[in-house]
């Protein structure tokens, strides 16, 4: 059975992982063909997200049944370490050494900017909060000023990265 992971977009809540999951354990139930994950399209996830796909649902059916079980297909590279070092947590075995996942979101943010901006990315700090967007601002016309006031902000950078990520804004 194929789990196409682009039909729950965005997947940015441990509600949306715990809906999947749960489709994950009916299948379980009703076969015992391989259950696999697409993640064919998507180009971010977050943390909440993929805990329940790995962590959480190897503590309902066992890490071996999850391995077994349950396959990944078509992670990007920002996406499969992810989900390498929560299949590692889901193993029972301690992270020793653990990226920060502000600096795999700004990789990945980079990579968009560099794909749609010639590598400009602005990241703003404001009274609101965190935005992220394409392109170099210039802050000092009232135009500019106005778009920035329209995008949304976030309460830290992560969030800002992860919204950013999931939906490229640009000047």
């Amino acid at each position: 059975m194929i789990i196409e992971m682009k039909n729950f977009i965005p997947l940015n809540s441990h509600q949306v992982g715990i809906k999947v999951k749960n489709k994950i354990l009916k299948a379980l139930k009703e076969s015992d063909e391989l259950i696999i994950l697409d993640f064919e399209g998507v180009d971010i996830f977050t943390d909440s997200f993929i805990q329940q796909l790995t962590i959480i649902l190897a503590q309902e059916i066992g890490f071996e049944n999850l391995k077994g079980r349950v396959k990944f297909r078509n992670l990007n590279d920002f996406l499969l370490k992810m989900v390498k070092e929560k299949l590692y947590i889901a193993s029972g075995k301690k992270l020793v050494k653990r990226e920060k996942d502000i600096d795999i979101l700004l990789k990945r943010a980079e990579e968009i900017a560099t794909q749609k901006s010639d590598g400009y990315l602005s990241m703003l700090k404001v009274p609101t909060g965190w935005k992220v967007f394409l392109n170099n601002a210039h802050l000092n016309k009232n135009i500019e000023k106005e778009k920035v006031l329209q995008i949304p902000s976030f309460s830290s950078l992560d969030e800002a990265l992860y919204h950013f990520i999931s939906k490229p804004i640009s000047l």
